[in-house]
């Protein structure tokens, strides 16, 4: 389990645990990995989302990958000793420069404006069939986008293989971030545009 928003509150080399562990096999509970320094040292102050940890698994490799908004680096974990930083960047996101923020606003209208100002790694996955890596990474949000409450950012996906070598970067992905992944490849849920109370799923055979 992630522990998010969290970040706020660490102060100093105090950084609070980003996971929380459960061994079914063992029956013991663990906290383990903490927020980049970046993220608790005495001049922090994210937007509250930005500490928002996505995370995804590898099972055959029995290793878990975690990935922060802020950071250009993904931690790759078993949760026993195995602790790696792999860069996972995006030249398109490494030109924007993050900045910390002196008020986190209180109404979540607002929050939501002030992190979309930023430019921030999302979510990230894992195909098991064609064993890559996909991270999303999202550019600011134009302010006359969040004035209509339009909080849909440029997204790009980096894809990487399973030794992390970067195989490119796909541009300008439009749709949501809710995947899965079968042989046709990988399947995108969204809603349809005339009906919201209907599910679409496209498909992208993007191996090719």
């Amino acid at each position: 389990m992630n522990n998010s928003v969290g970040c706020n509150s660490s102060q100093g080399n105090d950084p609070k645990p980003v996971a929380a562990v459960y061994d079914l096999k063992s029956k013991t509970f663990a906290l383990d990995v903490d927020y980049p320094k970046e993220y608790y040292t005495e001049n922090s102050g994210w937007p509250i989302s930005l500490c928002n940890v996505s995370n995804t698994p590898n099972i055959k490799a029995g290793t878990d990958l975690y990935s922060f908004a802020m950071s250009p680096k993904v931690i790759v974990t078993d949760h026993q000793g195995k602790f790696e930083k792999i860069d996972f960047s995006s030249s398109e996101i490494d030109q924007s420069e993050f900045q910390t923020t002196d008020e986190i606003p209180l109404d979540p209208l607002d929050q939501a404006k002030q992190a979309g100002r930023y430019a921030q790694y999302g979510a990230i996955y894992y195909d098991p069939l064609r064993k890559y890596y996909l991270r999303f990474a999202n550019g600011p949000i134009p302010e006359s986008s969040m004035e209509k409450r339009i909080f849909k950012p440029i997204q790009n996906i980096i894809i990487k293989d399973e030794n992390f070598n970067t195989l490119g970067e796909v541009k300008d992905f439009e749709g949501s971030h809710f995947f899965f992944f079968t042989k046709e490849g990988l399947n995108q849920i969204s809603v349809d545009e005339d009906n919201e109370d209907l599910m679409v799923i496209n498909v992208f055979d993007y191996e090719k």
